[in-house]
């Protein structure tokens, strides 16, 4: 499953990077910049030989920063509008349709924390046999 996630930390660094790649200041990426890209790209369920393409040069990995920047945005993107979704379904007394929205996220998001995200919400959403 891979370490901790260090979304402050790791997804900072990143943001920052997108920061400087859009602002053209990346020429050449350190050793330091490619150890957090792989450490990130695990993180995301990116294909370790994907990530390695984006590494063999700097233009890729321009390109590798941005593809993980949009795939933290989007899988966050999916998590808030599900726990949207489930919060209003659980509110009109759908419960079970809201649970069944966050159980789909906690099942298929590749982003572990967003789906870390989901089960943890699915579990404080309640349970609809309690709900009464």
């Amino acid at each position: 499953m891979g370490g901790k996630i260090e979304v402050g930390g790791d997804w900072q660094e990143l943001q920052e990077l997108e920061c400087q790649v859009a602002a053209g200041a990346i020429t050449m990426p350190t050793d330091e910049v490619h150890a957090l890209l792989r450490r990130i790209g695990n993180q995301v369920g990116l294909a370790r030989s994907n990530v390695e393409a984006g590494l063999v040069d700097a233009e890729k990995t321009k390109e590798l920063v941005i593809l993980l920047r949009t795939t933290i945005k989007r899988a966050s993107r999916r998590y808030g509008e599900a726990l949207l979704e489930a919060t209003r379904l659980a509110r009109e007394g759908k419960l079970g349709d809201g649970r069944k929205i966050l159980a789909e996220v906690a099942k298929n998001e590749k982003v572990r924390f967003f789906a870390d995200l989901a089960r943890t919400s699915l579990d404080q959403l309640g349970d609809e046999r309690n709900d009464s």
